[in-house]
């Protein structure tokens, strides 16, 4: 497993017409109000080519783990990346790319968490590139990003 890295407070969700234009100036045309929040996110970190999960809810959850084998796992030799007590506002690094290695490569990531009721749920999705977008895995009216993929698994029993 590869060593952990946590964030407090390290991503803010601003709606697309707020965010200044790509082509310079100060005028974003985007063609619709996006009232929506993000609740759970994938970001990349581009100076130092890490991939992050972002909890942007209002509540902890209980586990995230990142999986090579794209199932649920409590084997530590398949997952990525295993964190406990993920807090709202925190980012948990879940992977790493590199921009000239991975440049022509389909990057899988597969987010699995736990919340603290016991509910598990699976997120998917794919990216091409050398980079990792941003990518809303789901907003607070239960809609996601295109290409993301979302799969309830079975509730875990008490520990």
């Amino acid at each position: 497993m590869n060593k952990e890295k946590r964030i407090q407070d390290a991503w803010e969700w601003i709606p697309p017409q707020n965010r200044p234009s790509k082509f310079g100036g100060d005028l974003n045309v985007y063609p619709k109000n996006e009232n929506r929040i993000p609740i759970y996110v994938i970001d990349s970190s581009e100076e130092d080519n890490e991939v992050f999960f972002i909890n942007n809810s209002k509540k902890a959850l209980k586990c995230v783990i990142s999986s090579y084998s794209g199932e649920w796992t409590e084997n530590k030799d398949d997952q990525k990346f295993f964190y406990e007590n993920v807090l709202p506002g925190e980012a948990v690094k879940i992977d790493d790319f590199d921009p000239i290695y991975d440049y022509k490569e389909m990057i899988q990531q597969d987010v699995f968490i736990e919340d603290l009721e016991g509910n598990r749920t699976r997120f998917f999705c794919v990216s091409y590139g050398s980079i990792i977008p941003e990518t809303i895995l789901l907003y607070n009216d239960n809609s996601r990003d295109k290409g993301v993929n979302i799969q309830e698994l079975s509730k875990c029993g008490p520990k």
